[in-house]
């Protein structure tokens, strides 16, 4: 749990098997169990986790498998708020750890109901500091743990964690006690470690930060590490004859098994105590499964008497209100946990479709593990300084706050653009106004030209997360606006209350059941309020869109191309390894991009008649409409394929038969043709290129499957060919955007229903089949067989199959 502030304040749990074992024949590796200390997200195999439940503000249920360790983990939260709220408020969270029931137990795992080392830390930025009001002990600490801390955005707040009662602690043999003597801490005790991370000046290409709080599992693996360390000297001490003796025969060539004794311990961090304000507290617990941890974060805005007190009464006090909040919890996590499935089944319409108990619990899980992933950064990105040919270019750094969901906690755990459009067509169906903070923050992030950062890989620890060559921003690249999808949901939604501007949304359909539905009053008051969002918004965007005319302009008016492709990779396009022509040039003209700018001038026209209405920005807008729907034909139809498509700029031989006329169209097949149909940009009356676009989609011999829509036809000589990410993969976003287009734009021509109803029903059928039979959303999944593949867990723009599932387009 980290507060949404600038000067943050993060409180995690971290854990490992807490026996180690020092073996004669291993004295120089590291134990296994430092080595995996479980903290960030990861795809480790042995690891299931998601939310269950999640309502994006004040609740979350999660589930955490570790198959490694033998445990299982339901965690909990609860926001404890009271009126005032300027602060934020506090939370409890809960953590239950259980053995694992023998069918998930790791059956090759020895360490089945073997103890667990359990670590509790509060982190904080550097401006933050923490103070520990419990009594410090060389032994360790024995008691309920209190902690005071205090900054400018959260005032003065209070950590509680309660030792709790009945945990069964690991015995330690009298023998190894009298072995190891004052080396060996007792686990009976919570061991510690209250550090004071300064600025550092020890920077690296990578790190730009001089400030290192946040590396919380380095310094517990590297505590433990130094008590292992501690504990293998005093036995290499005791058995120094013997261990010469084996070394040197080593030495000579001889295979020898040490016949010495191995010894067991449970390693603890060192109870350290650095000067100054401590900004970082980390805990160490050693456990038996099952027990229980209980923290609360107490802000004293709501219970000012607090800072009053002498030290006594104000422990008295903090475990009085500790306490209340935990006898409530339960039945305030039932109450939060009924009116979650309430809001659910009315926003996703579950009830009308009769769906079942099983479908209902995998659509709350796609939407929680969604509304989970969203987070807040304070930090600085890097960016290229200098212009982009230079020889030797100039980088610089720039402070930047970013309010977002990620695609991948496990790969991904930062901000994406053209991602994130898409998340938050799924999230403002279940809390618009969250929808409308994430939109607001990524479009504060326009610099004086209107350029937007394609990733946001914001301070130190976002960066340790992504290779190196990935980490520089460029000031020319661009990525596509899927928030205009978003915008224009919202439009629609306005039009479907009031019928404002219906002529000028001729292509619009339903988004949403619930608009139709309710009180005139609740309709006049969302409108109020989106109409408000828009007119903020409105500057922003035009100033977005004026960006792309200026830096991803063709050789020709009209005409666009992705600054920054290579000859095998597109990555501002999205869509990386998809097939381009050839060769990069100053005279490509790429259909995607032409696409996304066609469909953003007919966004803004809508926003200009909604809010500003000036008569001459109008009729401008409807000018570059209309000459944009003849130079998507001019520049980018094939006519001899009846598709839309890049256009090279320079005649493209085929290189496998010299007799074939050479063309400016790139002939690779694939989602690149689709853009023109996915955005509506193709009028209802142009049947021909419609229906060889349908084509294109329902050809088993091109991108059809019984999964999905691949992203490359199967009969291309580059289908599934190098990295295989746009090359014939089944991405959800662009199968969502194909049902879509079919359901908003063009559910008039009868050759579109078949399609639709069979791609959803095989949408719904395998990503669900494979969801529980992984225990994840992935990445993009297999034509072949339709069992995920990429990154997992990826819950990202595949959670759109709640929208499929939902019919909400």
């Amino acid at each position: 749990m980290k507060s949404r502030t600038k000067n943050g304040v993060e409180v995690g749990v971290m854990w490992t098997g807490a026996q180690s074992t020092i073996d004669p024949n291993r004295l120089f590796s590291r134990p296994s169990n430092i080595e995996k200390l479980r903290n960030e997200a990861s795809t480790d195999q042995s690891l299931i986790y998601g939310w269950e439940e999640h309502d994006g503000r004040s609740f979350g249920i999660q589930k955490i498998t570790d198959k490694l360790n033998n445990i299982q983990i339901d965690s909990s939260f609860i926001k404890n708020e009271f009126s005032t709220k300027q602060k934020g408020g506090g939370y409890t969270m809960k953590i239950k750890v259980d053995p694992l029931e023998d069918e998930k137990s790791n059956n090759n795992n020895k360490q089945k109901n073997q103890p667990i080392s359990f670590f509790v830390y509060v982190k904080c930025e550097k401006n933050t500091r923490l103070k520990l009001i419990n009594a410090k002990k060389a032994k360790g600490l024995n008691n309920d743990l209190f902690i005071e801390g205090e900054n400018s955005e959260l005032g003065k707040f209070s950590i509680v964690i309660p030792k709790g009662e009945n945990y069964q602690h690991p015995l330690v043999t009298k023998e190894t006690k009298s072995f190891f003597g004052s080396t060996l801490k007792s686990p009976d005790y919570i061991h510690y470690l209250l550090l004071s991370r300064k600025d550092t000046e020890e920077l690296s290409e990578t790190s730009f930060d001089s400030y290192d709080g946040w590396k919380v599992k380095d310094f517990v693996q590297e505590s433990l590490q130094n008590k292992i360390n501690n504990l293998k000297k005093t036995y290499m001490r005791k058995y120094s004859r013997t261990l010469k003796k084996e070394i040197q025969m080593r030495q000579e060539g001889e295979f020898v098994r040490s016949t010495l004794p191995k010894k067991t311990v449970y390693p603890t961090i060192e109870n350290v105590i650095e000067k100054g304000d401590h900004n970082v507290m980390i805990f160490q617990f050693i456990v038996m499964p099952s027990f229980t941890f209980d923290i609360n974060f107490i802000s004293q805005e709501g219970f000012p008497e607090i800072a009053k007190l002498k030290l006594r009464q104000k422990k008295k006090l903090l475990s009085d209100i500790s306490q209340n909040y935990l006898s409530k919890y339960e039945d305030n996590l039932r109450l939060k946990s009924f009116l979650f499935e309430k809001k659910f089944l009315q926003k996703f319409h579950f009830n009308e479709k009769n769906l079942s108990k099983k479908k209902l619990n995998f659509g709350k899980y796609v939407l929680s593990n969604l509304l989970g992933a969203i987070g807040y950064w304070d930090g600085n990105i890097i960016i290229q300084a200098t212009a982009k040919n230079d020889m030797e270019p100039q980088y610089t750094l720039i402070d930047h706050s970013l309010f977002s969901s990620v695609p991948s906690r496990s790969n991904f755990p930062r901000g994406f653009f053209w991602d994130e459009g898409f998340h938050n067509l799924l999230i403002s169906e279940f809390d618009e106004e969250i929808s409308q903070e994430i939109t607001t923050s990524w479009y504060n992030l326009l610099d004086s030209d209107g350029w937007i950062p394609r990733e946001m890989i914001i301070g130190d620890e976002s960066r340790s997360r992504v290779p190196k060559e990935f980490l520089v921003q460029y000031p020319w690249m661009a990525n596509p606006p899927t928030f205009t999808i978003l915008i224009e949901q919202m439009l629609n939604k306005i039009q479907l209350n009031e019928n404002t501007f219906s002529d000028d949304l001729e292509y619009s359909s339903l988004s949403s059941i619930e608009e139709s539905t309710g009180s005139q009053n609740n309709k006049k008051n969302k409108n109020k309020s989106r109409i408000s969002f828009l007119e903020k918004i409105y500057p922003k965007l035009k100033k977005h869109y004026g960006w792309y005319l200026k830096t991803q302009l063709g050789s020709e008016k009209y005409t666009f191309r992705w600054k920054g492709r290579t000859v095998d990779h597109n990555l501002p396009s999205g869509l990386d390894d998809a097939p381009r022509s050839p060769q990069p040039s100053v005279n490509e003209k790429n259909v995607d991009l032409f696409s996304w700018m066609s469909y953003y001038s007919r966004l803004l026209l809508k926003m200009e008649k909604l809010t500003t209405k000036n008569p001459k920005t109008i009729k401008n807008f409807e000018s570059d409409n209309k000459i944009f729907q003849k130079k998507m034909v001019d520049f980018h139809y094939d006519q001899e394929s009846g598709l839309f498509a890049d256009n090279a700029g320079y005649l493209i031989e085929d290189p496998e038969d010299p007799t074939v006329d050479p063309t400016y169209f790139v002939k690779n097949q694939g989602y690149l043709n689709l853009f023109p149909f996915l955005l509506g940009l193709i009028p209802l009356n142009d049947t021909d290129k419609i229906h060889a676009t349908l084509d294109l989609i329902s050809d088993p011999e091109r991108l059809w499957t019984d999964f999905g829509i691949a992203s490359l036809s199967k009969s291309d000589p580059l289908f599934r060919t190098n990295e295989n990410y746009w090359r014939g993969e089944i991405w959800i976003n662009i199968n969502y955007l194909i049902l879509r287009a079919i359901k908003k734009y063009y559910y008039q021509i009868p050759q579109t229903h078949p399609i639709y109803t069979k791609l959803r029903t095989n949408l719904i059928t395998y990503i669900s089949r494979d969801f529980h039979k992984t225990g994840f959303l992935w990445e993009h999944y297999s034509p072949l067989n339709g069992k995920g593949s990429g990154v997992h867990p990826f819950n990202g723009w595949t959670s759109l199959i709640l929208l499929i599932i939902s019919e909400i387009y």
